[in-house]
């Protein structure tokens, strides 16, 4: 890597910009070896445990294998540990982001009152941390507290006005309550912020037809189709576009849709079979 010759600290300093650029452009692979030799020379380097910590988080949502996906939750964990353990003084932010990445890893291995501790020490430190705030909403969602988690991703929304993701899990939750039309609203500002979300539009149809009204229905095709366009594979939308065409008496239509819907996702079989699109 061209190292020789250069001073420990020179080093060091190398092989972390490049892992940090390579971290921005979603290299993580690459990136966390030049983290990890970083910490071969120099195991006390903070940036760097924390900074593996924050890269094995993203590939652990990645990873399809349950044990793997755990494990490298786990160790995210642990390198955030020592980068607190090594700075407490939270220089470079370790601290912040040490605490707001375990509670993340944490929120995933379903040990949410963990994720929950870790988010409030990196709100103690930097109030204005949306990613802790909405770690903590859906921590706090997970665990059915689902006022304050509203709160939580509210704040994350505040500091961070295009937090698409925090509009949608805002609206995931009104729908459970049976606030259809405020989380059409919620959904409506995250498509706006980014139109090319997916998941946005298939809950905006997804909502739209527990409205059952017929016009509501032709929306909600009309949404569907958005998400389909955008995602070809995404199974749900092409089931309920299937469900939508059903309820407006396009039988033929709703059969086309469903078996689309089965040929992607083979799981979703008994799901049509009870709906009653194929009759």
């Amino acid at each position: 890597m061209g190292l020789f010759g250069k001073s420990k600290q020179e080093k060091i300093k190398e092989l972390f910009d490049k892992g940090l650029a390579l971290a921005k452009l979603a290299k993580y692979e690459e990136a966390i070896e030049y983290f990890q030799e970083a910490l071969e020379i120099e195991p006390n380097y903070a940036r760097a445990w924390r900074m593996r910590g924050w890269i094995l988080c993203r590939l652990a949502a990645k990873e399809n294998k349950s044990n793997r996906k755990t494990e490298t939750y786990e160790e995210a964990i642990e390198c955030c540990k020592n980068a607190i353990k090594i700075d407490p003084n939270d220089s470079n932010n370790t601290r912040i982001d040490g605490w707001s990445t375990m509670g993340t890893a944490y929120r995933f291995l379903g040990r949410c009152e963990e994720s929950i501790e870790c988010c409030k020490k990196a709100i103690k430190i930097d109030p204005n941390n949306d990613t802790a705030w909405f770690t903590e909403g859906s921590s706090l969602n997970e665990l059915g507290h689902v006022w304050e988690a509203i709160e939580c991703y509210k704040k994350a929304i505040k500091i961070d006005p295009n937090n698409n993701e925090a509009w949608i899990c805002v609206g995931e939750i009104l729908v459970k309550l049976g606030r259809n039309v405020e989380a059409i609203e919620c959904h409506d500002k995250a498509i706006k912020i980014d139109p090319n979300y997916a998941r946005a539009w298939f809950n905006k149809g997804y909502v739209l037809c527990l409205l059952k009204i017929p016009e509501k229905y032709e929306k909600a095709i009309e949404c569907f189709d958005e998400t389909i366009a955008i995602d070809p594979n995404y199974a749900k939308a092409w089931f309920n576009k299937g469900f939508a065409h059903r309820e407006l008496g396009r039988i033929v239509e709703a059969i086309e849709c469903s078996e689309k819907a089965m040929k992607i996702d083979p799981k979703l079989i008994e799901e049509i079979k009870k709906s009653g699109i194929l009759g």
